[in-house]
């Protein structure tokens, strides 16, 4: 088979649109707007640790009262009294007011809200809310993005993030905060992403993806650094949820994906945006007769690659029935590989949200701790690319969590006076965890068959974000309670993920596979696969 056939059967016809139009200044906005929207959303996530922190506080008994003491947790107080009989005796009673330590604080939820003692559990609530409405949102996200269009619902969700986001900072009770909150969190789609990712020609989506991650580390560093500057909760909500702002004039500029323009048969549109993308990019595109050859070539490809593939060895055992649902779960490959993928995205994004929240365990400075957390994840973001090139995906993963979990639970056995080695021991599992997390999004895309990698990653992804909504009451809630217990949760869970990656094939240098039925003959089957069943495979 010749080069120029196989490299049509791996870049699908609109990649190779994409590749005549290079990148430019037109693509570069999309790329602008993506990292710009990551640069804020860690003021977002991690809010919690500076809105409703842990906080030394002092029980406040009634100025009438003939307090005998206070208990050690401060939550209640005791009094003389007499009983029913007329004996004196001790009363306890549950304290209603506190003084708060404000020295490193001004302001905060915990203290404005008194979220303490029996309230306590509502300062990780706070943070939950947030992940646990994009377990709902995210499931129809595609759906909305498909059927509305990508910069429709990017404006939209934009317009709606930034007003429910702004509320929080005029809201007067803790109910109405964790409603906010909860609505605040249905906007956190991944459609920015998606967005520069169907303007990105392929050679580049390596790079950009590099782009989009590397300004959640430098925002990380941000919300550190406007912790410090701004220590009223109020205010520090409008300083970190104003700046997006800024991004309106650009999605003003920016068009609507012209792959979903071309797919949803509106030429004219499509046209008119590849022709400004063109000027912008100062290259020169076929005629318009001919790009509307492109585009019905674009559709129906599509339409072949929405088909359902029969195998293409047809080998005894190997005739596997469809199903209209459970895809994910109806051969036994597949099934090993959800349920194994789910147990990795769940483990890692435990433990990477819960070491992120853990500033009150392992720092003594929650603002050092914060841009801290930021700089470690940088190489993270860089250096993983090039390792999975060379070293594959399995290993390294395997590696990196086996270093996280060494790591963590040696720090459950660290006395916390000796605070520069706890920092560096917690800094090393997030290094190590974050690294995992950057190469399992590749890895994931490659176990996967095309017919089930949307659902795959969704599921995998719904596992992430239940953790997610655990994670805040390890760190926040148990943390303080039994401060070595997350250390050693974290690290347990970073052996579990070693564990489960062990089973998984290496995908460096394989063809992705198209159907389930491919992946399972190819457990059967041992031949080298044909010239024609290779493919390029995404970031490579």
């Amino acid at each position: 088979m010749s080069t120029k056939k196989k490299t049509a059967m791996g870049v699908s016809k609109f990649d190779v649109l994409l590749t005549k139009l290079g990148t430019g200044r037109w693509n570069v906005l999309y790329f602008f707007v993506a990292g710009f929207w990551y640069l804020w959303l860690p003021g977002e996530y991690f809010g919690g640790a500076y809105m409703a922190p842990e906080l030394a506080y002092t029980c406040l008994p009634p100025e009438n009262s003939s307090v005998i003491s206070i208990s050690k947790d401060s939550c209640s107080y005791f009094v003389n009294d007499t009983d029913e009989n007329g004996n004196e005796t001790q009363m306890e009673y549950a304290c209603t007011e506190w003084d708060y330590d404000n020295s490193v604080f001004t302001s905060t939820l915990t203290a404005e809200f008194d979220l303490v003692c029996g309230q306590a559990y509502l300062k990780a609530t706070y943070q939950s809310a947030l992940v646990f409405a994009t377990m709902f949102t995210s499931t129809f996200s595609g759906y909305l993005a498909d059927r509305f269009g990508r910069k429709n619902v990017v404006v939209v969700t934009q317009i709606l993030f930034s007003v429910t986001s702004i509320s929080i900072s005029l809201a007067n009770n803790f109910s109405t905060v964790l409603a906010l909150r909860f609505i605040t969190g249905a906007f956190f789609l991944p459609t920015t992403y998606v967005l520069a990712m169907e303007v990105c020609e392929i050679k580049n989506r390596a790079i950009v993806g590099i782009f989009t991650g590397l300004p959640w580390a430098i925002g990380t560093m941000i919300w550190g650094g406007l912790g410090y500057l701004v220590r009223e909760w109020r205010y520090l909500r409008l300083t970190a949820t104003l700046p997006p702002l800024l991004l309106f004039p650009c999605l003003y500029l920016i068009d609507e994906s012209p792959r979903w323009l071309i797919l949803r048969g509106d030429d004219t549109r499509a046209l008119k945006v590849l022709r400004k993308a063109s000027r912008w990019n100062n290259v020169e595109l076929p005629p318009d007769n001919e790009l509307k050859k492109i585009f019905l070539d674009i559709r129906l490809e599509q339409a072949q690659n929405n088909i359902q593939k029969k195998p293409r060895r047809q080998i005894k055992g190997c005739d596997w029935r469809k199903m209209p649902l459970l895809k994910l779960f109806r051969t036994p490959k597949v099934r090993l590989i959800t349920i194994l993928l789910s147990i990795m995205m769940f483990m890692v994004a435990l433990s990477y949200t819960g070491v992120s929240l853990s500033g009150n365990i392992y720092g003594d400075d929650p603002f050092v701790y914060m841009v801290i957390l930021g700089v470690t994840q940088v190489p993270s973001y860089t250096i993983t690319a090039p390792l999975i090139k060379w070293l594959g995906r399995r290993y390294p993963i395997i590696g990196c969590f086996i270093l996280g979990g060494v790591s963590m639970i040696t720090l459950g056995f660290i006395p916390a006076d000796i605070s520069w080695l706890v920092l560096t021991l917690a800094m090393i599992g997030m290094f190590s965890v974050s690294s995992a997390w950057m190469m399992m999004a590749v890895y994931l895309t490659e176990l996967f068959p095309t017919e089930v990698r949307m659902q795959g990653m969704g599921t995998t992804t719904l596992f992430c974000q239940i953790a997610g909504t655990i994670a805040p009451y390890i760190a926040l809630y148990l943390g303080p309670l039994i401060p070595w217990v997350p250390s050693l949760i974290y690290g347990i869970c970073c052996f579990i993920a070693a564990g489960a990656a062990i089973p998984l094939r290496e995908t460096k240098g394989l063809p992705l596979l198209e159907t389930v039925d491919d992946l399972e003959c190819q457990a059967i089957s041992q031949d080298i696969p044909d010239e024609d069943e290779e493919t390029t495979k995404f970031q490579e």
